[in-house]
């Protein structure tokens, strides 16, 4: 899949639910962490090839670490974050 056809913004949770993503450009996204009963929200901004790396696998070669969420579901959790 290409990321020129793909419409933003995409919606990730880790398998463990550690963190829910939302990935909003292939150089862009937010992350909430869950730790113990704390959520805290962060943007990150990819510059680095690592990082570019990274947001494509978690849009397009998730299915071994992550897992789609809808749109509502992250709101609700983003909600509760910090």
């Amino acid at each position: 899949m290409s990321s020129s056809k793909t419409i933003y913004p995409l919606y990730r949770r880790y398998l463990n639910g550690a963190s829910w993503f939302k990935i909003e450009s292939p150089t862009r996204f937010e992350e909430i962490r869950v730790i113990g009963s704390r959520m805290m929200c962060s943007m990150h901004e990819s510059i680095q090839l690592p990082d570019r790396n990274f947001i494509h696998d978690l849009s397009f070669a998730y299915t071994e670490i992550a897992e789609v969420v809808s749109a509502e579901a992250y709101e609700t959790i983003r909600a509760q974050a910090i």
